[in-house]
């Protein structure tokens, strides 16, 4: 976006911070920024592994965050579309527990992305159509169906190599 009183291109990019300002001379250097930086974003490409369920498990339970304990394991054993998930949060005075069951074929691989909310850095798994199928439990006891659920990571390449192992994994079960 081009703001024409202060010269300044903005580029949004959720993954790591809301904005961006790059000072320019003048309007057209700025269209011209734009257009550069557009092609090569659209152009970069990551080099990450493509992981599996087991990694993913032991990477979930691994943030390193005391007050947070995540799991993720299957509902059936030889059924690696249907998961669980469940976040544990002990804040010292009161433990809540959340439980998510869901299939990945359900899930949007489109739609999964990075977002960052204050000091926490999210996974965000939403179902297609925003459809609410998620069995979701608080505390053991069955709430509602939701349409989606946040997984918490504590760096920014782990996260990325969970988006990638996760869009593979959603697009192999819905084959």
């Amino acid at each position: 976006r081009v703001d024409r009183r202060q010269r300044q291109m903005c580029i949004r990019d959720r993954n790591y911070a809301n904005t961006l300002n790059i000072p320019v001379e003048n309007i057209p250097s700025a269209k011209l920024l734009m257009a550069q930086l557009k092609y090569v974003m659209e152009n970069c490409t990551d080099n990450i592994e493509v992981k599996d369920l087991d990694w993913l498990a032991q990477t979930l339970g691994g943030t390193d965050m005391p007050e947070l304990t995540q799991q993720l394991e299957k509902q059936e054993a030889d059924e690696a579309c249907k998961l669980a998930f469940t976040a544990t949060q002990d804040n010292g005075k009161k433990v809540k527990s959340e439980k998510y069951e869901f299939n990945l074929y359900d899930l949007d691989a489109d739609d999964l992305a990075l977002q960052v909310k204050g000091k926490q850095l999210l996974v965000n798994l939403e179902t297609r159509s925003k459809e609410k199928i998620i069995n979701n439990y608080t505390d053991g006891e069955k709430l509602s169906y939701v349409n989606n659920f946040d997984m918490q990571f504590k760096d920014i390449p782990t996260a990325k190599n969970v988006v990638y192992t996760l869009k593979e994994m959603i697009r192999a079960c819905q084959e």
